[in-house]
């Protein structure tokens, strides 16, 4: 079987997808600053000030990164996050096969998604005026994202 036998997903599943996974993510957030506060503690980080590491650059790239791992996990494993899972979706390799991508895909992609849906969303107008109805991520990743039926 191949990508082109699923339809590619639509805009507002890919949309509402993204919106479970923020969930997951504030949960995540809250662990990584539970445990920056906890490290910051021992370290003896916190006898002047409350919340030093907030303003610290280290603790906000750990957290950055600690989000990226999340999708870079996933999308790796099964080509699924938890929201893509919800709302059948999955992330495949853009050469006909529907195998999930390799590491190296997974970290393009985190790094092309950011920027093509912050700068209003026009990672995703692109997919209104291409040919295979791809969003401007996905081309740049060399992968698509596609809504997979339903199990029995």
């Amino acid at each position: 079987m191949n990508h082109n036998e699923f339809p590619a997903a639509p805009i507002w599943r890919r949309l509402a997808a993204l919106l479970y996974d923020r969930f997951i993510l504030l949960a995540i957030s809250f662990l990584y600053g539970a445990a920056a506060t906890l490290a910051g503690t021992l370290a003896g980080w916190h006898q002047t000030d409350y919340q030093p590491m907030f303003r610290h650059w280290a603790f906000t790239l750990g957290w950055v990164l600690v989000l990226t791992a999340f999708y870079l996990w996933f999308w790796h494993k099964s080509g699924q996050t938890i929201g893509m899972r919800t709302w059948r979706l999955k992330l495949v390799t853009s050469d006909n096969h529907l195998h999930t991508p390799d590491w190296r895909l997974c970290a393009l992609r985190a790094m092309v998604a950011p920027p093509a849906i912050a700068l209003g969303g026009i990672g995703y107008w692109y997919k209104l005026i291409d040919g295979q109805a791809r969003s401007l991520h996905d081309r740049l990743s060399k992968s698509h994202v596609i809504e997979v039926p339903k199990e029995p």
